[in-house]
This record gives structure tokens, C-alpha cells and sequence, in this order.
């Protein structure tokens, strides 16, 4: 039987935006290193992060609690209660770049085994450099 870390419900929002300003960095640094697939797969982790951040926000909570521990996007945002927002007509581009994201990232890119181009790498750093800053602005 699997056991879930301690340390991740100890998880704040000031740890979830640090971690996110971090994993930024990396991604952009392995897209200069010509590794592609660590790229979209740092970028869809910083999305994570401020799911995570925006949760604790919503909820007004300390502490991420293990229903949220999954790394599924598209529950994350639903959690976050972003879902209306993002149907809304002014958010269009937000949710056509998440949209983008869903498709190229997935938890299990952390193993590796997928190729991926740069082209694939530079637009999911691109959408989510736009995310990032919608999201920041959410929590």
C-alpha cells in the first residue's frame, strides 16, 4: 500500500507560490537546454502550484487537505472555483491556453519516454507565462 507524504499537507500558499517561481525558472532554463519534454512538464507544474495556492485561498484553509493531493488540472480549476470565471466571454484566451496545456501535459511526463518538439515546448511555456499571471492575480 502506497503511503501519502506528511510533508505535502503541510504545504502552505507561500510554499506553493515559491515553488511555482522556482519551477518557472526551470523550465524556462531547460527550454534553453533544448529538453523539451522537462519543459512542458516544469510548465504544467507551475499551473499546479497556483491551483494548489488558490485552493488554500477558496477554502481559507493552512494546509492543502489529501483530497486535493492529484495532479489532474481540469479538477484543480474546478476546485480553484475558476470554472465560471472561465466561461465567461473575457477569459476566452485563459481557457483556450489551459485547453492547450491539457493537451500537452500529464503527471506521468516525469518518467519520460515521450518526444516532444520545441515547438511543443514553446507554447507551453508561452500559455502558461499568460496562466501564470492569471492565476497569480487569483490568489
Amino acid at each position: 500500500m502506497r503511503r501519502k507524504s506528511k510533508a505535502f499537507g503541510r504545504a502552505r500558499r507561500p510554499a506553493f507560490v515559491q515553488a511555482q517561481q522556482d519551477r518557472w525558472v526551470d523550465a524556462r532554463t531547460l527550454l534553453e537546454g533544448k529538453r523539451w519534454g522537462g519543459t512542458i512538464y516544469l510548465a504544467g507544474y507551475v499551473v499546479e502550484c497556483l491551483l494548489k495556492a488558490r485552493i488554500l485561498k477558496r477554502y481559507g484553509l493552512t494546509a492543502l487537505p489529501p483530497e486535493y493531493w492529484h495532479h489532474d488540472l481540469e479538477r484543480l480549476v474546478d476546485s480553484a472555483g475558476l470554472r465560471t470565471e472561465l466561461a465567461q466571454p473575457r477569459s476566452a484566451e485563459i481557457l483556450q491556453l489551459l485547453t492547450l496545456l491539457y493537451g500537452l501535459w500529464d503527471v506521468t511526463m516525469r518518467y519520460g519516454g515521450a518526444r516532444f518538439r520545441r515547438e511543443d515546448a514553446e507554447s507551453a511555456l508561452a500559455a502558461v507565462e499568460v496562466i501564470r499571471l492569471w492565476l497569480l492575480a487569483r490568489i
